[in-house]
C-alpha cells in the first residue's frame, strides 16, 4: 500500500467531514460509501463514529478483529489530518463495562451473561467462555461475543494478548471449573507480564 492511498482516504473524508459528522441523516448513503473507500485500503477494514461530545465525534477505524489488517489500521490513523469535529481513533477501544451491551436484531448480550476460565501460555491467554443461552448454531452469537470482547478489554489486545477462545454454552460448565465474571477480564489481561506467563 502507498502513502498516496491513505492520504486519498482522508482527502475524501475531509470532503464529506460536515455530512459524517451528522451521520445518522445520511447513513443510508454514507454507510456504503465510507465502507467502498476505507476498503479501498484493505477490505477488512470498518469504522464506527461515536455520539457527539463537546463539538466532537470520534472516527473508529477498525480491522474488524483481522490481525493481518493490523498495519493498514495504524499507517492510516498515522496520516490522518488535524480536524477540530474529529478524532481519529486506532481499534475498538474499550468501553465502561457497567453498562455495555451489545444488540444484533433481537439479541442482546451484556458482560454478566459471560463467565470465563483461562490459562497462560507463551505471554497470552487462553479463553475458555461460557455464554447463557448460547445457541452454538447461531453465528450472530459468536460475533457478538467477539464484539463484546473487543469493547471490554479493546480490539488491539484481543489480538495480541489472547491466544485461543473457546466459545460454550453455560451448560456446559464443569463442576471443578474455576469461573470468573467477564468483567475481572481487563484486570487480568493487564496483569500479564513476561514473568508472570512462563
Amino acid at each position: 500500500m502507498t502513502d498516496q492511498t491513505y492520504k486519498d482516504f482522508w482527502k475524501w473524508f475531509q470532503q464529506e467531514a460536515d455530512r459524517l459528522f451528522y451521520y445518522e441523516a445520511y447513513e443510508k448513503e454514507l454507510l456504503p460509501l465510507t465502507l467502498i473507500e476505507l476498503q479501498k485500503i484493505n477490505k477488512e477494514l470498518v469504522f464506527e463514529i461515536g455520539p457527539e461530545s463537546e463539538g466532537q465525534r470520534e472516527f473508529v477505524i477498525s480491522a474488524n478483529g483481522m490481525k493481518s489488517a493490523f498495519p493498514d489500521v495504524i499507517e492510516l490513523v498515522k496520516f490522518a489530518p488535524d480536524m477540530d469535529q474529529w478524532q481519529i481513533i486506532p481499534f475498538r477501544q474499550r468501553k465502561d463495562v457497567s453498562d455495555l451491551e451489545i444488540q444484533l436484531e433481537d439479541i442482546i448480550l451484556t458482560p454478566n451473561d459471560i463467565s470465563f476460565s483461562y490459562e497462560k501460555e507463551k505471554g497470552r491467554i487462553n479463553l475458555s467462555l461460557y455464554v447463557e443461552d448460547m445457541d452454538d448454531e447461531d453465528e450472530k452469537m459468536y460475533h457478538m461475543v467477539f464484539l463484546l470482547l473487543d469493547n471490554i478489554i479493546g480490539e488491539y489486545d484481543v489480538e495480541m494478548k489472547i491466544g485461543s477462545i473457546d466459545i460454550y454454552s453455560d451448560d456446559d460448565i464443569s463442576e471443578d471449573e474455576e469461573l470468573y465474571p467477564l468483567t475481572k477480564l481487563p484486570h487480568i489481561i493487564d496483569s500479564l507480564s513476561s514473568s508472570s506467563v512462563h
